[in-house]
């Protein structure tokens, strides 16, 4: 297992925690949606943040719509 998939394994862990009525793999499925949109970032010291901020933004959103899930 390489550091990205470390980094994103420790995301969705931490998400789960925070969002314990999201199905879990909606929360690896906005982490890994994340991590595909910042790939390329310039900068790779603050891709961990921007992933996590961005899954959280998405189910958020999800869940202010009143969905437990995630669809892209």
């Amino acid at each position: 297992m390489n550091e990205e998939q470390c980094t994103a394994i420790a995301i969705a862990e931490r998400l789960r925690v925070a969002y314990p009525s999201v199905d879990p793999s909606a929360i690896l499925q906005a982490v890994q949606d994340a991590h595909q949109d910042l790939k390329d970032a310039r900068v790779s010291a603050y891709v961990p943040i921007l992933i996590e901020r961005r899954a959280k933004t998405t189910l958020e959103q999800g869940n202010a719509a009143g969905t437990t899930g995630y669809e892209r």
